[in-house]
């Protein structure tokens, strides 16, 4: 006898994998989905309000857990443990997954969650390290969710973490928890970055673990990642006439040093300060002479906060690539760019810039409340440095994917040294 089918979700771009879900499988007899109030306002509204059965829930604005996302954690667990061993459960997991989900272990509450999870952002700690001690807080994700349902589980999962770890992506509620370090692994975490929790918090953190219980069947199944967005990138580029190379999808490390590297690939041809494999470093080295170059990276950078402004790690390695390149005698362009066209709490996805951005925008005569661009940066506002400027501000809405960040590098080599000429 045939069951019932069942769908939940939790992730910055739902609207666009339920219409593909919609389209692609039967109509289910149920489905719940978490989805952040910036995603309703843009275009993919009418994929949802259209389906009478699907219950949408708005919730984590700025990525942030609230009580509109804790209602709606409530609301896929009652849908989930009402499903039978005959049914079919979809779980659809993209970006912004764990801020959606965010249903804590009692007796933790949501605020306690909120404000740990502030205080990590704020030290600089990477989303792997974030999703770790969220999974130790939670009663969903770690694998929790399987844990809440009878029915066979097939999970669609958009990475939006560097390797694409399952047990990290939305903190992992299909994936069912590794055996052994995860609890020392979020205590290490906290110490590492100097945070301290309340005794009910440190608790929870190191309580072992209970007794497994019986996982349902799950399917987990990575559908979209960073690399598949560069191979795409790559092969545009080379429809242009661009010799490229994709430096690697596991960009990571403090965003105004990461975006000072990147450029010196294209004014001295050094690679040395970024992490990648030998043989990338060979070819950034051996690159064509006269050869219009196009350098792909993807990954997912970090900002450790000690200002005031406002901004968005790719802003801020943007920002800070335009101050290494000021005054470079041939031309350079980086974009860096968040995928999911928002950048940390703004309305932008990043910034373009070039060896004449602070010069250009420095000589404006409403920009000069500041005495120079490096204020800006050391005060992390790289958002008011590029404001009002749309040669560079990247402003595009929600695209209706997450894969982390992309940054380009686009320079010409020149013919007879190693430094960059004109484009």
């Amino acid at each position: 006898m045939a069951g019932r089918s069942g769908s939940v979700g939790m992730g910055y771009v739902l609207p666009r994998l339920a219409r593909f879900h919609r389209d692609s499988r039967r109509i289910f007899n149920a489905a719940v989905y978490a989805v952040q109030p910036q995603v309703l306002t843009r275009k993919n509204i009418h994929v949802i309000n259209d389906q009478l059965n699907f219950k949408v829930i708005e919730g984590a604005k700025d990525n942030i857990p609230d009580e509109s996302s804790l209602l709606a954690s409530q609301k896929i667990v009652q849908m989930i443990e009402s499903l039978t061993e005959t049914d079919i459960l979809f779980v659809l997991i993209t970006g912004g997954g764990s801020a959606l989900a965010p249903l804590p272990k009692s007796p933790v509450t949501l605020t306690e969650k909120q404000d740990l999870i502030r205080a990590l952002s704020r030290a600089g700690a990477s989303i792997e390290e974030i999703n770790t001690v969220r999974t130790r807080l939670s009663a969903l994700k770690g694998g929790q969710l399987l844990a809440r349902t009878r029915a066979r589980v097939i999970s669609l999962i958009l990475s939006d973490i560097i390797g694409s770890p399952l047990h990290l992506i939305a903190s992992g509620p299909t994936v069912p928890p590794l055996p052994t370090g995860r609890i020392e692994d979020a205590a290490e975490i906290l110490l590492r970055y100097n945070i301290e929790v309340n005794e009910k918090l440190a608790g929870v953190i190191n309580q072992s673990s209970a007794p497994q219980p019986q996982f349902a069947s799950v399917e987990n199944h990575i559908i979209g990642s960073n690399l598949i967005a560069l191979e795409a990138a790559k092969e545009e580029a080379l429809s242009l006439g661009y010799h490229v190379v994709i430096a690697t999808d596991r960009l990571c490390g403090e965003a105004r040093n990461v975006g000072r590297d990147i450029v010196k690939i294209a004014m001295d041809r050094d690679s040395s300060n970024l992490n990648l494999n030998e043989v990338i470093h060979e070819q950034l080295k051996n690159l064509p002479k006269g050869a219009p170059v196009c350098v792909l990276f993807g990954g997912e950078t970090t900002v450790k906060v000690t200002g005031t402004g406002i901004g968005g790690r790719n802003q801020e390695l943007a920002l800070s690539a335009a101050i290494a390149l000021e005054g470079f005698h041939r031309d350079v362009v980086l974009l860096s760019a968040g995928t999911d066209g928002i950048d940390g709490p703004t309305d932008a996805a990043g910034a373009v810039v070039d060896q004449n951005t602070v010069s250009s925008r420095m000589s404006l005569r409403d920009f000069e409340i500041k005495a120079d661009a490096s204020s800006y940066l050391f005060n992390n506002d790289s958002y008011n440095f590029f404001k009002g400027n749309d040669d560079t501000h990247l402003k595009i809405g929600h695209t209706g994917t997450n894969v982390m960040d992309v940054q380009i590098l686009l320079f010409e080599t020149a013919i007879d040294n190693g430094s960059a000429s004109q484009l």
